[in-house]
Formats: structure tokens, sequence, C-alpha cells
């Protein structure tokens, strides 16, 4: 999945009033755990974040995965 269909995915656009580009990073906490972190290019929010064991596709699938989760709920609540 690239970025645009990442953002398209989730709705950044409409949703948050982000600019729709998903910048997606790791960052090692120890030799064991990685922050993986979906960001906003424009706004530089943080839209989700993660730990896990390691920088994988899977674990990036969930990230974003659970990120879209997480906006259903909230929106379900309004």
């Amino acid at each position: 999945m690239t970025p645009v269909e990442m953002a398209g995915y989730l709705h950044l656009r409409e949703q948050n009033r982000w600019s729709g580009i998903l910048l997606l990073d790791g960052k090692y906490l120890n030799s064991h755990m990685v922050l993986l972190l979906a960001v906003d290019y424009k706004t530089q929010d943080i839209v989700s974040w993660r730990v896990a064991e390691n920088e994988s596709q899977d674990n990036y699938k969930k990230l974003i995965t659970s990120q879209m989760s997480k906006t259903v709920v909230i929106l379900s609540r309004l």
C-alpha cells in the first residue's frame, strides 16, 4: 500500500484537516523494541504509534489498521 493509498484509507483530509500525506518511521527504543510512528507531513501531528519487536511490513500494517479502528470508534461515538 502506498502512502497516498494509506492516507485515503484513513480519510485524513476529510476527518482531521491533515495534508493527506502520511509519513511512517521507526525509532529503536532498545535492542528488542521499536516505536513505529505515523506522522502527518504538513502538521507533523502524530496520527498513530505502536511499540513492536521490529520494523516489518506486518507491524506497519497493524499500525495503520489500528488507527483506522480507533477512528471508527471515535466517529461512532459522535
